[in-house]
């Protein structure tokens, strides 16, 4: 009432102010009645009218800002707040609970909440409003909702009475997530549980406060210790069960990790003994769990049985030291590449020392980098091995035979490759690989099957040859010995018996030519074929061939031309002078055996493109050719006897042979340019090594026409054939006064101390017990006067050189021609 009273009097003063503020201060009569003062109650009245009118509508607007906000808070807040009836129904609810149910408010209302509970749980709601209605405190209950879009929807829902008893004031709370974490944890509990009963692992938990331990189950059966299933461990019960020899440092570390509150992992292998007194091998590990001060109150681990593990272990290292023992003994290079790591992962001894010595880390070495080394003909197709390896669904393994750069060579390597996938998705994982030293195998597999196909060809070649020259031979001894016998015919005419003996002639020297031939190829393949290097003119020698060959050119009507490319001066180069003769007469001589019409045109060019400089020398024809597919088989020996159809002509097919043979001595190479019906042109090369002169005679000693010799001489022939002896008797009567004669080496020696006047000894090579070599070098221990002239059968190259260097003046070939023996006597004893 007192405030009430102020108020109206705080009311009255706030009118008295207002009233004043509408009406000016005048000066009030006296006499101013009754009437006034009523008046002027009634004013200050009014205006205390209108100003509670004002307060009230003040109140009022923030009576509904009020209301609105609780509204809101009513509707938004995240939980469901229901207004429930005795019987459960629904009589009011904000927004929050309309979405747990699914449904819009409006058809919420009236609705009983018992329906959007599960079946079997409805009596539970049902006694949670029973104790509500009858108590006047809260109470709670939990419940899953039946709802289409929410199944499995957990509720909490906390009630109290209305002050008037007639209602119920609910808050429902979503506790799903809870519900279903309770459950989890309790899945797991009871899967641990069942685990810790099944499990062979040894759990324990030490309550480190209270120093007990609990084990599992199975720390009875696998130890056989009673006292873990009745928790009467404890540490010093564990520590001294652990092995002497361990357990100084197993408990050194066990409590390093209790006492320091930033370690909770502890873990270690020791020996434990059993109940039995025997130890077992374990793997022991511990977490420790600290309080809020840091320190650790409990610890919990688990104990493995190892034994058997560990003497796997000790069986595998054994194992692994035989396995490296034999990896690093055996001749392969073994390695294993891990493909998530892309290098070696190990390699045996053989393996690091084959890639140490090309200055490669053999455990740096990728996959990749192999390829560099592979030879380019064997590159492509261990490239698709590799990538079929490394296909999920490819091989695991596969072999073969590469070429790997070593130094400055290549190396035959057997490799075997076996690579390991992963069972989850087919990718490698691992490439365990083999590599044999298979170069000399290869060479010797080369070598035999080289061997072979040639000593094939060569018997076929051989039996061909053999077929040819029994036909080549037979031919002119067919000619000597028939024409020979013709010339017995009494009464023959001067001119047929020209004929007959220049027929016979011709037979001989093409007889001749054969066996100069098979003589050369036999030395050449014996490598007794030696080089005789000296100054040469190879004007001179393209002249000599061609004067050689104009007259069998001139009797074919062919045209026959040579060409000089250098001048006479820088035409002296050092080389075997009768070597370079003998390959360019063949050539000539081959070209005009292969052609009918036509002509034939030789020489050379200097080739300066390349260095050293060369000497290009060319023998062209156009005769019948050569098919391309035969170009290289005819520089092989004995090919014109392989030869069945009518481009074979008459000779024992070695020719091309030698002259491939003395052009790889003389360091060039021979080729030919041909193609069948259109001719041929045969090159070979010769290094370029002039020495410069200023000077060239060109000019050729000419057969002597008529005996020039001054005086008679006296002869010594040295000769084991009669006949060939009797020959050049015959041939020297002309200027001999006397002639001796001796059949081997020592009677030649003999002759000669014993004749000192002898003139002239034409010594024969081959004799028995000593050669003509042994005694002309005998006879110059004694006598340098004498002119020793060699004569030979062998005809070969290079016998010139070994007659000079043995003590003779000269050298003639067998057989000795007359003009040829003559020129020799007339040489040395000429006027």
């Amino acid at each position: 009432m007192k405030k009430k009273s102020e108020n109206a009097a705080s009311l009255r003063q706030k009118a008295e102010e207002h009233l004043n503020k509408r009406k000016p201060n005048t000066n009030k009569m006296a006499s101013e009645t009754n009437t006034l003062k009523l008046i002027h109650e009634l004013e200050v009245h009014q205006i205390e009218l209108e100003l509670q009118n004002e307060e009230l509508l003040l109140a009022n607007q923030r009576a509904y800002e009020a209301s609105e906000k609780y509204k809101e808070l009513y509707d938004f807040a995240p939980s469901g707040y229901f207004t429930l009836s005795q019987e459960g129904k629904i009589l009011e609810l904000n927004l929050c609970g309309a979405r747990m149910l699914g449904k819009d408010r409006s058809f919420l209302i009236n609705k009983s909440f018992n329906q959007f509970i599960n079946e079997d749980s409805r009596s539970v709601f049902t006694t949670f409003l029973e104790e509500i209605f009858q108590g006047d405190s809260n109470n709670t209950c939990e419940v899953p909702l039946c709802l289409k879009d929410h199944t499995g929807l957990h509720v909490q829902l906390t009630g109290i009475v209305s002050e008037n008893k007639e209602q119920c004031l609910a808050t429902v709370t979503d506790i799903t997530e809870r519900k279903l974490n309770e459950e989890k944890i309790q899945r797991n509990e009871e899967r641990l549980r069942l685990a810790l009963k099944a499990t062979n692992d040894v759990v324990w938990d030490w309550d480190i406060v209270n120093d007990s331990q609990k084990w599992n189950e199975a720390g009875e059966k696998v130890f056989g210790w009673t006292e873990i299933i009745e928790n009467e461990a404890n540490a010093a019960w564990w520590i001294e069960r652990v092995h002497p020899d361990d357990r100084q440092r197993v408990e050194e570390g066990f409590f390093e990790v209790v006492n320091n509150n930033s370690r909770n992992k502890w873990q270690d292998e020791y020996r434990f003994r059993k109940a039995d007194g025997t130890y077992s091998d374990v793997l022991d590990r511990g977490y420790v769990t600290h309080n809020n001060q840091g320190k650790a109150i409990r610890m919990i681990g688990a104990m493995l049985d190892i034994t058997e593990r560990k003497k796997a272990e000790k069986a595998l290292q054994e194992s692994e030291l035989f396995a490296n023992s034999i990896a690093n003994t055996t001749p392969a290079l073994l390695y294993l590449y891990d493909f998530d790591q892309e290098k070696n992962i190990w390699s045996n001894e053989a393996h690091k020392n084959f890639f140490k010595e090309i200055n490669i880390n053999a455990s740096e070495l990728r996959y990749s980098d192999i390829y560099q080394l592979i030879h380019p003909d064997n590159l492509d197709s261990s490239v698709a091995h590799v990538n079929e390896l490394l296909d999920s669904n490819g091989v695991s393994r596969f072999n073969m035979e590469i070429r790997i750069k070593w130094k400055d060579n290549w190396k035959w390597m057997k490799h075997f490759v076996r690579v390991f996938k992963s069972n989850d998705d087919g990718k490698p994982v691992q490439l365990l690989g083999a590599l044999f030293d298979i170069d000399d195998q290869k060479k010797t597999e080369q070598d035999l099957l080289e061997a072979k196909e040639k000593a094939e060809e060569s018997d076929r070649l051989k039996s061909a040859f053999l077929a040819n020259m029994s036909h080549e031979i037979r031919t002119p001894m067919n000619g000597i010995l028939g024409f020979a016998d013709l010339l017995k015919t009494p009464g023959l005419a001067g001119e047929e018996q020209h004929k007959y003996i220049e027929i016979i002639e011709n037979s001989g020297i093409r007889m001749l030519n054969i066996i100069k031939d098979i003589i050369d190829i036999s030395k050449i393949e014996a490598g007794q074929m030696e080089l005789n290097v000296k100054k040469s003119d190879i004007n001179a020698q393209i002249r000599d061939i061609y004067n050689f060959f104009i007259p069998e050119a001139k009797s074919k009507q062919l045209k026959l031309s040579f060409v000089n490319s250098l001048p006479e001066e820088k035409a002296i180069i050092k080389t075997d002078f009768e070597k370079v003769y003998a390959i360019l007469a063949n050539l000539v001589k081959n070209a005009l055996k292969y052609t009918s019409t036509g002509s034939i045109e030789f020489g050379y060019n200097l080739a300066g493109e390349h260095q050293p400089v060369e000497l290009e020398f060319y023998v062209k024809d156009t005769g019948i050719g050569i098919p391309k597919e035969r170009q290289e088989a005819i520089f092989e020996r004995f090919i014109q006897a392989d030869i069945s159809d009518k481009m074979a002509h008459q000779g024992a097919g070695l020719g091309l042979a030698i002259s491939k043979a003395y052009v790889e001595m003389l360091d060039g190479k021979i080729w030919v340019e041909s193609s069948a019906g259109t001719g041929s042109t045969f090159y070979f090369t010769l290094p370029y090594n002039a020495e410069q002169v200023r000077e060239i005679a060109d000019r050729q000693d000419a057969p002597s026409e008529k005996n020039n010799i001054n005086r008679k001489l006296k002869i010594l022939i040295v000769e084991d054939d009669e006949v060939s002896a009797h020959l050049i008797d015959i041939n020297s009567r002309m200027f001999v006064r006397e002639i001796l004669k001796a059949r081997t080496g020592f009677e030649a020696v003999e002759t000669c101390r014993n004749n000192p006047d002898i003139d002239l000894i034409l010594m024969d090579i081959r004799m028995p017990e000593m050669n003509g070599y042994v005694a002309a070098t005998k006879i110059r221990e004694f006598n340098n006067e004498v002119i020793i002239i060699a004569q030979t059968a062998y005809g070969l190259s290079g016998d010139r050189e070994k007659a000079i260097i043995a003590g003779c003046n000269d050298y003639i070939s067998k057989p000795v021609n007359k003009n040829e023996l003559l020129d020799l006597i007339e040489k040395y004893f000429g006027k």
